[in-house]
């Protein structure tokens, strides 16, 4: 769940493919891969981070580099229901609001993200009808 700010320098894998930050805006990365230059905005990347077990990161440096809070989700699909209360916890105390936490289809999954949300007085709304796995917590 740890990441970094990322920077000009730092190195993204994906599997097999390897790019280059070149550039950071507020809401893109600017990458080279394969000697051709994209970009990628910085939601849809740290939420691949965070859902994907082939996506890493490699930081040139952390000293002085503050840890990412921002845009980051919770992927509870696979984790066991003793341990469900503690990862989203763990998570919710982590991260700056907004979040997402994607639950799947569970009902038990939901009521759990819905219960810690409701003690730290959070709002928990299905992010899309089209997603009913996926749950967004937000300041009330």
């Amino acid at each position: 769940m740890h990441g970094y700010k990322i920077r000009k320098g730092d190195l993204i894998t994906a599997g097999t493919a390897h790019a280059v930050v070149i550039k950071t805006t507020q809401a893109y990365i600017y990458y080279i891969l394969n000697s051709h230059k994209a970009k990628v905005k910085k939601k849809t990347l740290w939420n691949a981070y965070d859902t994907r077990k082939d996506v890493e990161i490699h930081y040139g440096n952390t000293k002085h580099r503050r840890l990412q809070r921002k845009m980051r989700t919770l992927s509870l699909l696979g984790v066991k229901y003793e341990k469900v209360d503690d990862e989203i916890r763990k998570f919710l105390n982590f991260v700056q609001l907004p979040c997402m936490i994607i639950t799947g289809n569970s009902g038990p999954m939901k009521g759990f993200a819905r219960g810690v949300a409701a003690e730290y007085k959070w709002a928990c709304r299905e992010e899309l009808p089209g997603t009913p796995g996926t749950m967004i917590i937000t300041e009330e």
